[in-house]
């Protein structure tokens, strides 16, 4: 679903301040413009006057209320997700998990499921990351269980879940969820499994790896989305 006051994509502003009708009443007032106000109000679109109307036409005839209402919603959702990610930047994780928390609440209320799917896998994976760092690696799992099962190879999944049952004095498990990073390692050529030892709890993990995986778990990858 695509437009906006600048003929990109869904812009925050739109998604923040305009309601459904004031939406579908601004394209149709969109189209009706001359090609001298269209370039007077685009002057950044390259796009001929006609190709700008018909994104227009296009939003008209294709989003509907619903469509409209879960982008409203996970736009929220992101915004909840971004304060988290400030807050655990200031290390205050608490306050952190409550954001995400709130965040996956939120992101339940989409009426279309495969559109808040990727949300929800970041979401349950900061999650993670915070259970772990707060000792609370039990929930720590489910949420990184949770992700795998959409997603088995899911490289921060993996890792979160291994560094889980290792702090938990379970090495087999870890061990189970590591092998699993290597097999990503060597058959996804898109993955995001070449990685380094990411933080201090990592270095727990060491036994379960083979020397040539310590180019298996890079930093960056693992801190919230």
């Amino acid at each position: 679903m695509e437009t906006t006051d600048d003929g990109g994509e869904l812009s925050e502003k739109i998604l923040s301040t305009l309601t459904f009708d004031e939406l579908r009443n601004q394209c149709i007032r969109i189209m009706k413009f001359t090609d001298q106000e269209l370039a007077e109000k685009f002057p950044e679109e390259k796009s001929a006057p006609d190709l700008i109307r018909k994104k227009y036409q296009h939003i008209l005839e294709t989003v509907t209320e619903t469509d409209f209402t879960d982008l409203r919603q996970l736009h929220f959702c992101k915004r909840l997700k971004d304060e988290g990610n400030q807050l655990i930047s200031a290390r205050k994780l608490p306050e952190a998990l409550q954001k995400y928390q709130q965040a996956v609440t939120e992101a339940r209320k989409v009426v279309t499921a495969r559109v808040s799917l990727p949300l929800m896998q970041i979401l349950r994976l900061n999650l993670a990351h915070v259970y772990n760092q707060l000792g609370q690696h039990d929930k720590a799992i489910a949420e990184c269980e949770a992700v795998i099962k959409n997603d088995p190879y899911n490289v921060k999944a993996l890792y979160r879940i291994a560094a889980a049952y290792n702090a938990k004095g379970d090495s087999a498990k870890a061990t189970e969820y590591v092998k699993r990073i290597r097999v990503n390692r060597y058959t996804d050529p898109q993955s995001n499994s070449r990685l380094s030892y990411p933080c201090r709890s990592s270095q727990a993990l060491r036994p379960a790896l083979r020397p040539e995986d310590g180019a298996t778990l890079r930093q960056t990858s693992f801190f919230p989305h």
